[in-house]
């Protein structure tokens, strides 16, 4: 399929060039959490906050029982985004860093 016409980009995960994605456990069932590690151009760590439930518009979906409710159902059209604010490791290092909106 072609992943411009998946419905999210807005307030969701937009298309972009990404090395590796993982899902962080949050504890909880109303929200997801992925962390975005980046290939190529901005050279940020970003994690995204994801709510379940929730349209690009930021209303709920109801139940989300429509197969074009899959990305809201799962909490990957309405988020926030946050990003590190710090250097990305390099060499086998590590690097400590705190997230922030920008």
């Amino acid at each position: 399929g072609d992943a411009t016409s998946i419905q999210g980009g807005r307030n969701g995960i937009a298309p972009d060039a990404l090395e590796n994605v993982a899902m962080v456990h949050t504890g909880e069932k109303g929200h997801v959490a992925l962390m975005f590690s980046p290939d190529y151009g901005e050279k940020k760590l970003r994690m995204y906050i994801g709510k379940k439930g929730f349209k690009t518009d930021g209303t709920s979906c109801g139940a989300c029982t429509t197969e074009k409710d899959f990305l809201a159902r799962n909490g990957l059209a309405f988020g926030s985004w946050f990003y590190l604010q710090a250097s990305l490791p390099t060499g086998g290092g590590t690097q400590t860093g705190s997230f922030g909106t920008n």
